[in-house]
C-alpha cells in the first residue's frame, strides 16, 4: 500500500463550545453510525426547530396549509439569497433522489448518449442515471475513482471515460458511501 493510499481515522470534529460534535445529535451512542448519506440524522437543533413547526401545524391547520405555499416562496427566496442564485433557478425537493429524478426528466433526449458516473456515486442517482441511458438507447460508462485519489486523480479518473458520445456526466460532490468530496 502507498504512502497516498493509506486510510487514516479523522480527528473527532468538536463544537464551538469544545464539545463532540455528536453531541449536536440524538443518536444511539450504543451504535456506530456509518452511512450519513440514505440514513443521515438531523441535528438537533433542526430537530427542535421541525417539532415548532410541527407543533404550529397542528395547533391550526386550516391557517397552516393555505400559507404553506408562500412560505416555501419565502424559503427559497431566502437561500437564493443566500447561495446568491435567482429563486426562480431553484426548486425545493424532499431529497436528492427526488430531485435528481426530476433533473433526468427534464433532460432532453439524447439517441445513444453516454453517461459517466463514478464508483463513488449514490445509489439513486446512478440507478436514475442508467434508466436515463436505457431510455436513450445509451450506456453508463463508470470512471473507477481510487479512494485516495487526490481532485486531481479523480478529475483524471472521469476524464478518462468521456468520449464524443458522453450526453451528461454525473460526479457526486460529496459521496455518499465514502464521504469523499470530488472536484
Amino acid at each position: 500500500m502507498s504512502e497516498s493510499e493509506v486510510i487514516t481515522a479523522p480527528r473527532p470534529l468538536l463544537l464551538a463550545d469544545g464539545r463532540p460534535a455528536a453531541d449536536a445529535w440524538s443518536l444511539d451512542p450504543a451504535l456506530r453510525h456509518l452511512n450519513h448519506g440514505s440514513f443521515g440524522a438531523v441535528p438537533l437543533v433542526a430537530q427542535e426547530r421541525q417539532q415548532r413547526l410541527r407543533d404550529r401545524m397542528e395547533s391550526a391547520p386550516v391557517v397552516w396549509f393555505p400559507a404553506l405555499p408562500q412560505r416555501l416562496a419565502a424559503a427559497r427566496t431566502g437561500l437564493a439569497a443566500f447561495l446568491g442564485a435567482d429563486p426562480d433557478d431553484l426548486a425545493l425537493v424532499p431529497n436528492a433522489s427526488a430531485g435528481v429524478s426530476v433533473v433526468y426528466a427534464g433532460l432532453e433526449h439524447r439517441p445513444g448518449g453516454e453517461i459517466v458516473v463514478t464508483d463513488h456515486g449514490y445509489g439513486a442517482v446512478t440507478m436514475g442515471a442508467e434508466r436515463l441511458a436505457r431510455r436513450w438507447g445509451g450506456r453508463i460508462r463508470t470512471a473507477r475513482v481510487p479512494l485516495g485519489a487526490d481532485a486531481d486523480r479523480a478529475f483524471e479518473a472521469v476524464a478518462a471515460e468521456l468520449s464524443d458520445a458522453t450526453a451528461l456526466v454525473v460526479v457526486d460532490q460529496i459521496t455518499s458511501a465514502t464521504a469523499r468530496r470530488l472536484p
